[in-house]
């Protein structure tokens, strides 16, 4: 039987190509003011639709009889993302909520971070179309279209991997460590993957299908004294962007 989850997660080994999902979404909730703490993604969105709006320039030149050349002169970006209405998600809420404003009411910051790392940050004016609806037996729906307000600014992916501090403590059961804490903090949308004895990948690189196990703070990794456990924080597409080793510790 096909294991469609395996499947999905297989796609990745092929260079370049990752899944729809593999996309994030944030918002700033406090607005034009919002600063790197206040982005929050938009939760439980399900399609979106990418569109430059080209403004292209022609005319017709005497010397090659008439024939018509062309100039790109101008450039937007308009993203339509639909999903489901969260009441408790930051970002979904905030978005829904500005189906009244108008102005710099309705304008505020916008990330889409690309499934291999890059980031297109952006000031953007947001019209929701549908902050509520549809069949009775069905969830709330959410719909709304985030228009480019100047030039958005491309950050290519990390190329260089970012050091991870931590330290490994006795686990909850005989023979295991654990992290309880690690700095920087994890950053939303991210996750952690750890080895035993592993040597760190680069900056960006691809980790699916190289023995990298998920892990979640706080729980038992099973190993011996004399070990090192290497921890990952990688991004939803599963690029590595931090790195770090410590000893392990078992009392």
């Amino acid at each position: 039987m096909l294991n469609l989850k395996k499947f999905l997660f297989d796609l990745r080994k092929f260079s370049g190509v990752y899944p729809v999902y593999s996309n994030i979404f944030k918002v700033g909730t406090k607005g034009l003011a919002s600063v790197e703490g206040d982005m929050a993604i938009i939760s439980d969105l399900t399609t979106f639709s990418p569109a430059i709006d080209n403004t292209i320039d022609t005319w017709s030149p005497l010397d090659i009889e008439g024939w018509i050349k062309r100039a790109i002169v101008g450039k937007g970006l308009t993203i339509n993302l639909s999903g489901k209405k969260n009441y408790s998600d930051a970002g979904n809420n905030y978005v829904s909520s500005l189906f009244l404003k108008s102005g710099d009411d309705a304008a505020t910051i916008f990330e889409w971070i690309l499934p291999n790392g890059d980031k297109l940050s952006m000031q953007v004016i947001i019209s929701v179309k549908t902050p509520a609806g549809g069949d009775s037996s069905k969830v709330d729906s959410l719909e709304f279209e985030v228009l480019s307000n100047g030039k958005p600014t491309f950050t290519p992916a990390v190329s260089t991997l970012i050091d991870l501090s931590f330290v490994c403590v006795d686990g909850a059961v005989a023979g295991a460590t654990k992290i309880a804490s690690v700095l920087p903090a994890l950053t939303a949308g991210n996750a952690y993957y750890y080895k035993i004895n592993g040597a760190l990948p680069s900056g960006g690189e691809n980790i699916t299908g190289k023995g990298w196990a998920p892990y979640t703070l706080g729980n038992d990794i099973l190993t011996t004294i004399g070990n090192n456990i290497t921890l990952v924080e990688a991004t939803a597409g599963m690029l590595a962007v931090k790195g770090g080793f410590a000893s392990v510790v078992i009392v």
